[in-house]
């Protein structure tokens, strides 16, 4: 009898012992799949942010040269 329920014992704490290592390693996959979504998302955030600031540079550098040019424009038709 008592080894019946030492038998019995050892087979239910090995039982929540496995299903407790199971959990962890579900939450660890949980886990890393959301760190995973979250940098990727940072990554994305941070390509489209410095194409932004690329689109804004050229077209501060295209204003620029159109102001110039109208400046030019303008002073060479007042000196002719």
């Amino acid at each position: 009898m008592v080894q019946e329920e030492s038998k019995l014992v050892f087979v239910i704490t090995s039982v929540l012992v496995l299903l407790m290592a199971i959990t962890v390693i579900v939450l660890f996959v949980i886990f890393q799949k959301r760190k995973h979504n979250l940098l990727q998302e940072q990554k994305d955030a941070k390509k489209r942010f410095e194409r932004e600031i690329a689109e804004t540079q050229i077209e501060i550098r295209e204003e620029t040269l159109r102001n110039i040019s109208w400046e030019l424009h303008d002073n060479i038709g007042q000196l002719l």
